[in-house]
């Protein structure tokens, strides 16, 4: 009965929609029009290039939140300037395809210029490697405490020079408290240029010293009947998606209360072992996403709630980030392909379990209903047709209901060098955007998985404490694997 009703309502919604879709067409085909000829002309007399639809929805940072994505790799050694120059030039900057003849990532040698109809990547016609690639230079790095202020402060920061590039890397040399020499790579890139996992595409297969095309994005190759039905079924369901979106309310919790500054504050956990993590997903028949979430949702609302005696009230929700690529070769250039998906996290449970699997509801209802590809699709559509500034409206309308962003990024299951060093540490902080406070990332490497969290300074007013209650329950999971 719920499927026919499902049906007859999807099905007066697209009787609404295809007349309004149809009247727009002449609007619809002549910013089509003007867009094309603009991109020719400045084309033809300054080799701009048009940026892609889906990467307008990135040109909407705030004041807070700045719309770039970061992240660590630390090597064992010490890693010279010079050299790291020269492999940023030889393997991001200049690096091209296999003719010789165009370059795979033309973005980071462009500044972002809006146009009359469209925004275009602008060549940087004075690039300097320096204004991109530096090290640190301020008082030697006493401790990890002192590690994570120094990066918390960095990551803070707008990218100045609007004329450049917007990603930088920088260079942090530090001796860790067993007396070993350690650098730490701290890179930035804007959303506007590419996914987190095309960027981890880039760290793990192209920058680092791997073997190419190995380990960092699993992702089943669909054929092409596969990916047509997979399309129309995330089409058929566009409107019911964005209604819910709509009608979603606003969080009521303490962190999206706070009236969020400019600073932010970054923390990760120890290196946790995936194969505890493989071996819980089989027995609960649930997947790595919904047991990390679940774990993560639980240390969350313990934290919010360590002084409450009462029930527990308050609401959570997060923009899930998903990749919609259909196979790799999508991830080998800078390009999003992601899909904010807007889902509530369990705020109630008597143990892990009990989160897990509610989790696990929630993820399964958005797969049923090819969530990602509607929004996908929806996006990219009203990034064609409005106005940033009136598109900047309405993702922030959805996007500001919610309290933080999660992000999962599956990284190579084996230990890979960077200029012959040894990279022991990976992790990233996906970006908040609008009013949200957190950004939260699960991230794989050589068998082991870390939680990274990015958060406003006025919101999270404890971070250890909610990274020590997430390493607590997934340890706590090992208790109830089966032997």
């Amino acid at each position: 009965m719920f499927v026919l009703l499902e049906f007859v309502f999807l099905l007066i919604l697209w009787t609404i929609l295809v007349p309004i879709l149809v009247a727009s067409l002449p609007v619809i085909i002549a910013l089509y029009l003007l867009r094309k000829i603009e991109a020719i002309a400045r084309s033809r007399t300054s080799s701009a290039l048009p940026i892609r639809r889906e990467d307008v929805l990135w040109l909407m940072p705030t004041t807070e939140n700045q719309q770039i994505i970061s992240g660590v790799l630390e090597v064992d050694g010490y890693l010279p300037l010079d050299d790291f120059r020269k492999t940023v030039l030889e393997r991001l900057v200049n690096k091209t395809d296999a003719k010789g003849r165009n370059k795979i990532y033309p973005e980071v040698s462009m500044h972002i210029e809006p146009g009359l109809f469209d925004y275009y990547w602008q060549p940087d016609l004075e690039f300097n490697i320096s204004e991109h690639v530096s090290r640190y230079e301020g008082n030697p790095i006493s401790n990890s405490d002192h590690l994570r202020q120094i990066i918390g402060l960095h990551v803070s920061k707008p990218f100045a020079n609007k004329k450049k590039s917007p990603w930088e890397f920088m260079l942090i040399p530090h001796v860790n408290e067993f007396g070993n020499q350690k650098t730490v790579l701290l890179f930035r890139l804007s959303h506007a240029i590419s996914d987190g996992s095309s960027l981890a595409y880039f760290l793990i297969n192209v920058l680092a010293d791997s073997p190419p095309n190995q380990g960092v994005i699993v992702k089943k190759t669909f054929t092409q009947t596969q990916k047509v039905l997979f399309y129309m079924k995330g089409l058929w369901y566009l409107p019911m998606v964005y209604i819910k979106i709509f009608v979603h309310s606003n969080d009521n919790n303490q962190i999206h209360r706070s009236k969020l500054s400019t600073e932010k504050k970054v923390y990760w956990t120890k290196p946790l072992p995936l194969q505890l993590l493989k071996t819980v997903k089989t027995d609960l028949k649930s997947t790595i996403n919904d047991i990390l979430v679940g774990c993560f949702a639980k240390a969350l609302n313990d934290h919010l709630n360590r002084d409450q005696n009462d029930l527990k009230t308050d609401t959570v929700s997060a923009v899930f980030a998903v990749d919609t690529r259909s196979n790799v070769e999508q991830a080998k250039i800078f390009r999003n392909h992601v899909a904010g998906v807007i889902a509530p996290l369990p705020n109630s449970g008597a143990s892990t379990h009990d989160y897990i699997s509610k989790s696990k509801r929630c993820f399964d209802q958005i797969k049923q209903v090819g969530a990602p590809i509607s929004l996908y699709f929806g996006w990219r559509f009203m990034s064609f047709l409005l106005p940033v500034a009136l598109l900047k409206f309405f993702v922030h309308h959805m996007v500001n209901k919610t309290t933080l962003c999660i992000s999962n990024l599956i990284g190579p299951q084996y230990s890979i060098t960077l200029c012959n060093l040894p990279i022991e540490c990976v992790n990233f902080w996906p970006p908040p955007t609008g009013n949200e406070a957190m950004g939260v990332s699960f991230c794989s490497y050589d068998e082991c998985i870390r939680m990274g969290v990015l958060a406003d300074s006025n919101a999270l007013d404890d971070g250890d404490e909610l990274i020590s209650l997430f390493e607590e329950n997934v340890s706590a999971l090992e208790e109830s694997v089966t032997v």
